[in-house]
């Protein structure tokens, strides 16, 4: 064989076993019939309950025999039904059930909510329906999954631990990262206790591989019935809290529903007194850095008549857990317009910590991503440290990189630090700063 025949084979050989890698499929092996099913709880959700249910597909056709999908509907009075049977038509859904009940409850009789009841409900239906499954997940409308693919082969793989009964799942959106029970074994026991704000009655036991997550993407639909929910929500939390004064997440999620009704001086009596109780860690944190947050916003910014005890909290809840940056950074902030100085030494501590990849609850994202970086770029400007200034501004725009200031601020560092650069880079600082930021 000539040599350039062997060599144009070997290739051929190589391209043909990369082709054969890049289309292998994966397989799953397993006794239960369907794997996973996904059991979902909505009440019209028309809009997008196809596209929720969409995600919850492997990206592999072969493995949608290992799917199965329990619908609970509390009484939709809009297309959810027609739509969920059009997706399972649409999608050869073989193993789709839509099952609807009347939510039981009625706001306007003050007749006492559960959504932890409905989810246990919901999880009967799912064992009576698939009594062969081996696990079950639980999404909400609009929290759109990434992974499916890697979930099967997680929950194969684990199949055989029956001692691992409930796995945690991480949710992300632009500002948050945290992580809830949603994975469940179905031969488990577990029950969600609480009337709201519903848990599993477990501690935490796992976690489902990163690559599995869910996106959390509300339209303007869907954060409409939020801000409704909030008013509703508060009622049943104060009735549960008169109940059991001294349950801890009970405490934690009327005051951080006061806070998202914009109620601070309420959340702010209400985080006073979660602070002063102990239960899980991480919400212990972020009690107290809440309670830091609303004495912060009710701070009078010409006197700074609250600040010295915002600041106390911020302070306090670092040293609860120091691998957490949030009080740090709106330290930083409050002192940046005119303290670069100070606003240099939070920032710098907030920038030297990693992201804490292990922590389970509301890691305000944007601020490890960006706003850190920001807030060290602007005050080492004014501080003099124009290479550590270049170095944090490149990190934001790594994060950001549509946001006009931080390349007008960018090109001034240039100038400043590569001064042989010259002109061109001048000319571009100097278009940029007459943008509006």
């Amino acid at each position: 064989m000539k040599p350039t025949s062997y060599f144009v084979l070997c290739a051929a050989l190589l391209l043909s076993t990369f082709y054969q890698f890049v289309d292998a499929k994966i397989s799953i092996t397993t006794t239960y019939d369907p794997l996973l099913v996904v059991v979902i709880m909505v009440k019209n959700e028309e809009d997008v309950i196809k596209e929720t249910l969409r995600r919850c597909l492997p990206a592999d056709k072969d493995l949608y025999q290992h799917v199965g999908f329990l619908i609970f509907d509390t009484g939709s009075q809009d297309g959810t039904i027609e739509k969920t049977e059009e997706f399972f038509k649409e999608n050869n859904i073989t193993k789709g059930i839509v099952i609807q009940e009347p939510f039981v409850g009625d706001d306007a009789r003050e007749i006492y909510f559960d959504y932890g009841w409905h989810r246990n409900r919901a999880l009967d239906l799912a064992k009576k329906h698939f009594p062969q499954a081996g696990y079950h997940l639980m999404p909400d409308a609009e929290w759109y999954l990434n992974g499916m693919n890697e979930l099967l082969e997680f929950c194969a793989m684990h199949q055989h631990e029956k001692s691992k009964h409930s796995f945690v799942i991480r949710l992300l959106n632009a500002s948050l990262d945290f992580y809830h029970h949603r994975l469940f074994r179905a031969d488990s026991d577990i029950r969600f206790v609480g009337a709201i704000h519903e848990v599993p009655s477990c501690g935490v036991q796992d976690k489902a591989p990163a690559i599995c997550h869910f996106e959390l993407l509300p339209g303007a639909k869907g954060a409409q019935k939020s801000q409704a929910r909030y008013s509703r929500d508060k009622k049943i939390l104060l009735k549960a809290h008169h109940n059991d004064p001294q349950s801890t997440r009970t405490l934690y999620y009327l005051a951080q529903t006061c806070a998202c009704l914009g109620e601070w001086e309420q959340a702010w009596t209400y985080f006073k007194k979660r602070t002063e109780m102990r239960g899980f860690d991480q919400e212990d944190y972020c009690a107290m850095y809440w309670l830091a947050r609303c004495t912060h916003l009710l701070n009078d910014p010409k006197t700074n008549d609250r600040w010295p005890e915002a600041m106390s909290y911020y302070l306090q809840a670092h040293q609860m857990r120091p691998c957490r940056i949030e009080p740090l950074v709106r330290i930083a902030q409050h002192y940046i317009t005119d303290q670069h100085a100070i606003a240099y030494i939070f920032a710098l501590r907030a920038c030297q910590k990693p992201y804490p990849d292990n922590e389970l609850l509301f890691v305000e994202k944007d601020l490890y991503d960006y706003e850190r970086y920001n807030l060290l770029g602007w005050a080492c400007w004014y501080t003099g440290d124009l290479q550590l200034g270049e170095w944090a501004i490149k990190k934001a725009l790594s994060a950001r990189p549509d946001y006009p200031h931080l390349h007008r601020n960018f090109a001034l560092y240039a100038m400043k630090n590569h001064p042989q650069i010259g002109n061109e880079i001048k000319d571009v600082a100097n278009e940029l700063m007459t943008q509006t930021v």
